[in-house]
Parts: C-alpha cells; structure tokens; sequence
C-alpha cells in the first residue's frame, strides 16, 4: 500500500476591494407596464395602435407576431 499526497497550489485573493462595493454594475430592465410582463412600453403601444388605430384584428396581429418570433396567444391580448 502507498500513499500518494498531492499538493496543490493556493490561490490568494489578490483584490484589496470591501466586500460591500458591488464589483459590477447592471443596467436596470426596461421599463413595463406589468410588473414582471414581457411586452415593453413601446411594444404595447405598436399593438395598440395596430389594433384601434389602423383597426387590424387580434387574429391577424396574433400571426403577423408568430411570423416575426413571437408567439403569443390571442388570450393573453384579450386579457
């Protein structure tokens, strides 16, 4: 029986920072006008004005989204 003992290197936090400075910043989110929605203001207002301005229905708004990526079902519009 042998015993094999491996000695690894120690890595020593070389960052003088406090740990109470935040080390990034973030961008906050883009504003919505539902808390944790995920249409933006300017996305609702393009819906908006598609749907009571130029009088597109809700069926083909729903596919002209779902051609562009995003699919959304006709409920949540409705809602």
């Amino acid at each position: 029986v042998e015993r094999v003992v491996i000695r690894r290197q120690r890595y020593r936090k070389t960052c003088d920072c406090r740990p109470e400075e935040p080390r990034s910043l973030v961008a906050p989110p883009p504003p919505t006008l539902i808390p944790k929605g995920v249409l933006t203001v300017p996305a609702v207002v393009t819906l908006v004005l598609m749907k009571f301005l130029w009088g597109m229905p809700l069926h083909r708004i729903v596919r002209l989204l779902a051609y562009q990526g995003c699919a959304i079902s006709p409920g949540t519009w409705a809602s």
